[in-house]
């Protein structure tokens, strides 16, 4: 009996920190996994400014559309976090796109496609009137 206590103690003396290195090394791993597997979400925020900075309007739509089809089924806070940086830029985005619409010498080409990406980034307000309306009361002061 003293001797398998003692066996017990030198198996849990040399195994323990291989056991607890172990623990540690899967609990990395499980979380660089994560991590990899929402790389695209973790980036998009900075992804999103970069491509409104230079003005790749088509390339912001693309990444917001995309990251419509991507679902939270993670009550993470930091992915909570995230989700919440996006929609404040993309809110920026969409009043500084309706401010677009309201520059009476902007061509009708340039107010057509602003108007497309819009309605492609889920404007709450209705692009073509917003437009029309500022458009309208444009020319009325120019009379």
């Amino acid at each position: 009996d003293n001797k398998l206590q003692t066996m017990q103690r030198v198996a849990d003396t040399l195994y323990k920190p291989l056991v607890e290195r172990k623990k540690k090394t899967d609990r990395i791993r499980s979380a660089l996994e994560v991590l990899d597997r929402f790389r695209f979400f973790f980036s998009l925020p900075g992804n999103l400014k970069k491509n409104i900075k230079r003005q790749k309007y088509t390339e912001v739509v693309r990444l917001y559309q995309k990251s419509k089809n991507f679902k939270l089924a993670s009550d993470a806070r930091i992915l909570h976090a995230v989700e919440e940086a996006v929609y404040v830029i993309m809110a920026k985005f969409r009043e500084t796109l309706l401010k677009k619409l309201e520059n009476p010498h902007a061509s009708l080409e340039e107010h057509t496609v602003i108007i497309g990406f819009l309605e492609n980034l889920d404007c709450t307000k209705n692009p073509t009137w917003y437009y029309l309306t500022h458009r309208a009361d444009w020319m009325v002061s120019v009379l």
